[in-house]
């Protein structure tokens, strides 16, 4: 993990005096672990920090810090972890069932889609924390039970370093349909992202749609000089959000909250909705504290 200055240009002093006081605020809340404070940038300087930033109408700018860093190599850290601690590893198994006896949620039957052999594992606790395929988990629990996540599509483009031309960031606070758009530098290009679109079911493959590539396209021509074309375009990847479903109706997906809710069905499934990368530790605390109280068991320190 790294510190990454980000940079938001501003074309009007207003904007120059909101993203200060609030940056200032933000800073303040941090405490001692701050990773560095926000500072006001005047147009000379953002033109500095920011080479390819759109300079007609700019007024300045506002510099913050914020962390980056590989999510494919932590995950794979801990994996090792999880084996190191005794867990045991399993990929391409596929659930298919949930065992019960009584209605208690006793274990599951599995498929190991390498091998083709099934499986029944039975364990004193089933935690489903599979992410945007939660659903899938808790209709095999309870067919008529509303749905706990709500899919959200999220794109990124990747482009060449030159096109960023820094070793600062952009983030551009308020698009046109109020979401956050970012622009940093990572591993030799420049990734640029991203969108905040509802599916309708969870997919095991996300495509990125044109619309999504041109919404990028279109925003990012607003704040740099050079605008960039889809031939530009080196690749594009998309992710899946598994937000938790909110209790009204209407919200829209970028209005529905990143944090995290454990649910506990009458037969004991336990279900883990929502939550990000930047939380996954007091998730992880939340879930082994959750089963501790409703199981009896001896409350025990992490290890």
């Amino acid at each position: 993990m790294k510190d990454l200055p980000f940079v938001i240009p501003c074309y009007s002093w207003w904007d120059i005096l909101m993203y200060t006081v609030g940056l200032t605020l933000y800073d303040l809340l941090a405490g001692r672990r701050s990773i560095g404070r926000s500072v006001p940038l005047s147009r000379k300087r953002t033109m500095k920090v920011l080479p390819s930033v759109k300079t007609r109408g700019l007024r300045g700018g506002l510099l913050y810090h914020d962390c980056q860093f590989d999510d494919a190599r932590l995950a794979i850290d801990l994996c090792h972890t999880l084996a190191e601690k005794g867990g045991i590893l399993i990929n391409y198994m596929e659930v298919k069932d949930l065992l019960k006896v009584q209605g208690r949620v006793t274990g599951v039957n599995a498929l190991d889609h390498e091998s083709g052999r099934e499986y029944s594992l039975k364990s004193r606790f089933i935690v489903n924390a599979t992410g945007v395929f939660v659903n899938d988990i808790l209709r095999m629990d309870c067919p008529a039970c509303s749905e706990a996540v709500v899919p959200s599509q999220g794109i990124h483009l990747v482009t060449d370093a030159a096109y960023l031309d820094g070793t600062n960031a952009l983030m551009i606070p308020r698009t046109s349909d109020g979401r956050v758009l970012f622009a940093i530098p990572w591993k030799g290009k420049t990734v640029i992202g991203t969108t905040d679109i509802q599916k309708d079911t969870a997919e095991a493959d996300p495509r990125a749609t044109e619309e999504e590539i041109q919404y990028i396209l279109d925003t990012c021509r607003q704040y740099l000089k050079d605008p960039l074309q889809r031939e530009d375009v080196c690749s594009v990847f998309a992710g899946l959000r598994p937000l938790a479903a909110p209790s009204s109706e209407g919200k829209k997906t970028k209005e529905i909250s990143r944090g995290h809710r454990i649910l506990v069905s009458g037969s004991g499934l336990m279900s883990l909705t929502g939550g990000k990368w930047t939380t996954y530790r007091k998730i992880g605390e939340d879930v082994i504290d959750r089963l501790e109280k409703i199981s009896g068991l001896t409350p025990t320190r992490s290890v």
